[in-house]
């Protein structure tokens, strides 16, 4: 199964559900009230696949955060997906994966948002495995019960037996147009899969590049 998108920044869009947002056809949802965890190594397309979701909640007149623990988030693709940066708030923590933690926290605890986003791709493993698993409970219980969609990228499962979701990402196979050293890139090819729930399958989601 191919989904064919444009452009090679971002994923295709879906209008906003009420139970929660579409990643693409075959692959799943990111449930509302509940944790979705976006795997897999750099490069992968789980940063592409998360300004699809931004786009899809702004435009859709909801307020999204993004808490981007390694500084990585760029506007300017993220407007090139076709997120409506007036809508969002950004959080930049400086590489500190517990500032991060607790501003996602405090955000849930807020109330508002349709989509919180925490980056935190950057964190090595071993950091990832001294977050306490209570503090995530934390975080599942401020989410549930609401209509905010709590996405977590990140390169290993971090939330664990918290993540409602869990989709995982292989590198993407880039296809080039031209002759070097005068090439650009032509199309974009990775891999998804559902672990959990565990959907037996891969979905091959294919990004085209601009012409």
């Amino acid at each position: 199964m191919e989904v064919q998108v444009q452009p090679l920044s971002g994923f295709a869009r879906r209008a906003p559900q009420r139970d929660g947002f579409v990643f693409s056809q075959g692959l799943g949802t990111a449930p509302r009230g509940g944790i979705t965890e976006l795997l897999g190594r750099e490069s992968a397309g789980r940063t592409a696949l998360a300004q699809s979701l931004l786009a899809t909640a702004t435009l859709g007149g909801e307020i999204a955060a993004w808490v981007d623990c390694g500084d990585a988030f760029d506007p300017v693709s993220a407007a090139k997906a076709g997120a409506d940066l007036g809508k969002m708030l950004w959080l930049r923590c400086g590489h500190r994966v517990e500032i991060a933690l607790k501003g996602a926290d405090m955000i849930l605890h807020s109330g508002g948002f349709g989509l919180v986003i925490l980056d935190i791709c950057d964190a090595s493993g071993a950091a990832l495995q001294r977050i306490p698993l209570s503090y995530w409970y934390r975080i599942r219980r401020a989410v549930e019960n609401t209509p905010t969609v709590m996405l977590i990228l990140s390169r290993q499962s971090a939330a664990r037996a918290c993540a409602a979701r869990q989709f995982v990402l292989d590198r993407a196979m880039l296809e080039w147009r031209g002759r070097a050293p005068f090439q650009t890139i032509a199309g974009r090819k990775s891999q998804a899969v559902s672990r959990k729930p565990n959907s037996g399958g891969a979905v091959v989601l294919t990004a085209l590049g601009e012409a």
